[in-house]
């Protein structure tokens, strides 16, 4: 069962309609992994279909988790989408910056793209620097990826 059924929230909304034609508030990003085993690439264009004006971003990854296989091309579609809901060409392609597996053991990680998206990981000493190293996790980070003074959305 899915963590959020459990969630003790009331939505502001409840989509009642059928499925076919959605009209979203705006367009939306879409992004199917091609080579995933849980959710394949044809279920992910069958939503992209069913949404009005919803763009399918292929990402040539391997297993369910897109974050798991680094792209700088799948991190600047989303980050372009978050920035100012601009997305990318029908049909584009992904491709992972390395084989399957390999950022495992060897890298590149996402953190390693940060650079080339105009992000840079803390240094020095600062409490969420340690924060970072001490828990071996990127979440403070990722938090504020794609944050702008004047909030994260367009």
């Amino acid at each position: 069962m899915a963590t959020c059924a459990q969630w003790k929230l009331e939505p502001r909304e409840r989509y009642t309609e059928g499925f076919a034609g959605v009209k979203t508030r705006k367009p939306l990003l879409v992004i199917g992994n091609t080579y995933d085993s849980a959710t394949s690439i044809k279920s992910a264009r069958n939503i992209s279909e069913t949404l009005e004006g919803s763009v399918l971003l292929e990402h040539g990854g391997f297993g369910h988790a897109t974050i798991q296989h680094p792209s700088l091309c799948t991190a600047r579609a989303i980050q372009n989408f978050f920035r100012n809901g601009t997305l990318p060409e029908h049909g584009t392609l992904c491709d992972p910056v390395a084989p399957p597996f390999t950022f495992a053991v060897s890298g590149p990680t996402w953190q390693a793209l940060f650079p080339e998206l105009g992000f840079e990981l803390p240094g020095g000493n600062s409490s969420q620097s340690s924060r970072i190293q001490r828990r071996g996790r990127t979440e403070d980070v990722l938090m504020k990826v794609g944050r702008r003074p004047n909030g994260p959305f367009w």
